[in-house]
């Protein structure tokens, strides 16, 4: 899941960019996309529950753990595992990884770049203010709204646009699609994509609910070969 929303991520920042420069510099987009400050947002925390709900769902350890014993034993291990999250239990996920990739991306003057990042109603919303290092009448900032539906089906990953702001003008999503397409094609075709493709068969988001389809087998195979976990250690 994190790889993925850090796939989302970048793409989400390339199409903004991407389109401003497509758009030009006129005094009046100028004038509506910078901003004098950074987006505004309030501090969030996990839903403790919620949270503590997804570690359940998810049971990472045992079922790596399961997976590892079979494999020893030589034993089938379970090819695909199913796992549903609610609204509230997506979004804590997003939270605490908001939390992480804040610090992570934190510039050199102390403003994070990456604002806010939620789900709700079947899309997943990313906010972001990039600073664009020079001062101009209006300010230095590029406060960047991006609503989407990503999914995974077929060995393909998939980015319905629903919205895009940049300051306070709309973007017409339609502008951007055949760069959506470029840039899907070219994550899967990155060695982190290809990983994330490898593991995940499956991600559908619907209205209150994600489901992930995984194989524990090939996270398993993943996370050893990247030395994440070995067999006289972590496991066993």
């Amino acid at each position: 899941m994190f790889k993925l929303f850090k796939i989302m991520l970048w793409l989400a920042v390339t199409f903004a960019i991407l389109l401003i420069i497509a758009l030009g510099t006129g005094s009046y987009l100028a004038y509506s996309m910078i901003d004098e400050k950074p987006l505004a947002v309030p501090a969030k925390i996990p839903d403790m529950n919620a949270s503590a709900s997804v570690y359940k769902k998810l049971d990472l350890a045992g079922t790596l753990m399961s997976a590892f014993k079979k494999q020893k034993k030589g034993a089938a291990v379970e090819k695909a595992k199913t796992v549903e999250l609610n609204e509230k239990e997506v979004n804590a996920v997003l939270i605490s990884t908001l939390i992480f990739a804040q610090q992570a991306m934190a510039g050199k003057d102390g403003v994070n770049e990456l604002r806010d990042a939620f789900f709700y109603n079947g899309a997943f919303t990313v906010m972001l203010s990039k600073n664009i290092n020079f001062k101009t009448p209006f300010g230095s900032y590029l406060n960047l709204k991006v609503s989407f539906v990503p999914g995974i089906k077929d060995r393909h990953f998939s980015a319905e646009a629903r919205g895009i702001r940049v300051g306070d003008l709309d973007i017409p999503v339609s502008y951007i699609k055949e760069k959506i397409d470029i840039e899907l094609y070219n994550a899967e075709k990155s060695p982190e994509g290809q990983a994330v493709l490898d593991i995940v068969s499956e991600l559908k988001v619907e209205k209150d609910k994600v489901t992930i389809i995984y194989s524990p087998e090939k996270l398993l195979k993943f996370m050893m070969e990247k030395g994440l976990l070995d067999g006289g250690g972590t496991i066993g």
